[in-house]
């Protein structure tokens, strides 16, 4: 059992995954893929919001537009304008040429903006299909490398409850070395500390004495 679990030292990084790693990839997996969606659901209420608004003024612009030209043909055939029309005092009058360029430009304005919203729209919509591949990949990837090293556990005749002991109990071992290690150095750092300090005092009685 020494011998196979010793074997385990030379296992890709990659197969060195314990269950709270795999559980903490899961949790991310999912947390991600809810912020996604969440952050995809704001900017789109957003949009949609903002694309109802453009839409509301555009459709009333193009309905003022609609009605003055109504009231224009009754002025032109000679008829009386009556409130039946639904035309209000102010649209009465006729449209200057210079009243169409201002209206023809406010309705473009709007239609650029229109464009614009529904381009980010999809570009949300990219994204967050994007985002989401990404996400599967990365999840079908831990899968795989999941189901390696359990084919080489079932192969060596382990559970992986006893692969994830050998493994917590190598990191504990090695971080156990390292602080041992860190002991000693800042154990030398402090002798040479001292030994600076002593060299220093000496050196400054030295040069009372001359």
């Amino acid at each position: 059992m020494n011998s196979t679990r010793s074997s385990f030292i030379s296992l890709p990084i990659s197969f060195i995954s314990l269950k709270a790693f795999n559980k903490a990839l899961l949790i991310f997996s999912s947390v991600l893929r809810k912020t996604m969606n969440e952050s995809a659901n704001e900017v789109t209420r957003v949009v949609q919001s903002d694309l109802k608004e453009i839409t509301k003024n555009m459709l009333a612009l193009k309905a003022h537009r609609q009605a003055r030209l109504t009231a224009l043909k009754i002025l032109v055939e000679g008829q009386l304008l009556h409130n039946e029309y639904g035309i209000r005092d102010s649209m009465k009058r006729a449209l200057s040429i210079d009243d169409m360029k201002s209206q023809e430009r406010q309705l473009q304005e709007l239609q650029n903006q229109l464009n614009t919203l529904n381009y980010s729209l999809r570009e949300v919509d990219e994204v967050a299909v994007k985002r989401s591949e990404e996400c599967a990949a990365q999840v079908a990837e831990h899968q795989k490398q999941m189901a390696e090293l359990m084919a080489v556990l079932q192969a060596n005749n382990l559970s992986y409850d006893e692969f994830a002991k050998y493994l917590d109990e190598k990191s504990r071992n090695a971080r156990d070395e390292v602080a041992e290690e860190l002991a000693k150095v800042q154990a030398e750092e402090e002798k040479w500390c001292q030994a600076c300090a002593k060299l220093k005092e000496a050196m400054k009685d030295a040069a009372e004495n001359m």
